[in-house]
């Protein structure tokens, strides 16, 4: 089976599906489906409402949040086993390889998308088996396989029949902080480094398609200006995070030389999208600028917490700070 699936994987590697620069991830157009409205192309969860299958607060009753969407499988072997394949939905590098079931994603892929000052990864779960013939670090074409779809987990019970591509497009929080704050809360025995899901914060991918319908290219800044601020957070730190390294299109204005502070515009989910620095004004982090629109999904997400009229940080975002500025690096 093995020596079967390198054969495959080796003559397909660099298939040339379309003229399309973003790909949909299976062999399932989701530029077609989102066009239509149509939301055939994705697999429930064991509760068999579709929502379940989308990004958001969908699971458990809406108390558990999903980071990304299930994509169904449509092809199978004769014993129900899938065969669809799995492609890389832009160019960029392979910054991660999974080829063990272990962990909530399974076998999966993680790569990185950089254009115009943004970097954005996307995450390939639950696969059945990882193309042996991807290396971390390699360049790859969008449309090249990158496995076969499944049901891997070793934290969820995944069915045959629910086999599905987990699918996420998203962005990696931190670097050095993402290593301290994983050691001060779980020790030893991160099996995937940074980009353990803790590190990852998913935007929706069915937004993500809808946005870039129609479009020849990826536009990250034009997409990001719809995914609308909950909040604002006053962080009193001059540190310049590993984020906005990698992603310099976050910050909005010039850095200062001395001393300064951050104001970031975080969505209800809890990730960034604008970073600026402002003259110090406080030494204690504040919460502004809260959205009515999202506040009560925010604190569902535990991003937002409020005692006695006043916000503050949730667990979710609590973590999310401590992993973006690194506070036990001391810079």
């Amino acid at each position: 089976m093995r020596f079967f699936l390198l054969f495959v994987f080796s003559i397909l590697l660099h298939l040339e599906l379309s003229a399309q620069k973003i790909f949909s991830p299976t062999a399932l157009d989701i530029f077609k489906h989102v066009e239509q409205v149509d939301n055939g192309f994705l697999q429930p969860a064991s509760s068999g409402r579709i929502q379940s299958a989308m990004f958001g607060m969908v699971r458990d009753g809406g108390s558990r949040f999903h980071e990304g969407i299930d994509v169904k499988s449509v092809k199978k072997m004769g014993n129900g086993t899938p065969m669809d394949l799995i492609y890389a939905v832009y160019p960029g590098i392979v910054a991660h390889l999974s080829p063990e079931n272990n962990g909530s994603y399974g076998r999966y892929v993680v790569l990185l998308h950089r254009k115009d000052g943004f970097e954005f990864y996307t995450l390939y779960g639950h696969l059945l088996s990882v193309s042996p013939a991807l290396k971390e670090g390699d360049t790859i074409r969008a449309g090249t396989i990158l496995g076969m779809l499944g049901q891997t987990s070793t934290v969820y019970n995944i069915s045959k029949s629910s086999a599905h591509l987990h699918f996420e497009i998203g962005m990696v929080l931190g670097e050095s902080g993402f290593d301290n704050w994983f050691a001060r809360n779980y020790g030893p025995g991160n099996l995937h480094g940074r980009y353990n899901g803790f590190n990852l914060v998913g935007v929706d991918p069915i937004g993500f398609y809808t946005f870039h319908s129609g479009k020849t290219d990826f536009l990250p800044a034009a997409w990001l200006k719809t995914l609308k601020p909950a909040f604002t957070v006053y962080y009193p730190d001059s540190a310049v995070p590993s984020l906005l390294k990698r992603s310099p299109a976050l910050c909005k204005q010039e850095i200062p030389a001395g001393q300064f502070h951050w104001e970031i515009d975080f969505t209800w989910f809890g990730l960034p999208v604008a970073f600026r620095p402002v003259k110090m004004k406080s030494s204690s982090l504040k919460i502004e600028n809260v959205s009515a629109d999202f506040r009560s999904i925010a604190e569902k997400r535990s991003v937002l917490a409020c005692r006695e009229g006043q916000f503050f940080p949730g667990k979710t975002l609590k973590n999310y700070l401590e992993i973006i500025f690194n506070p036990s690096s001391g810079k």
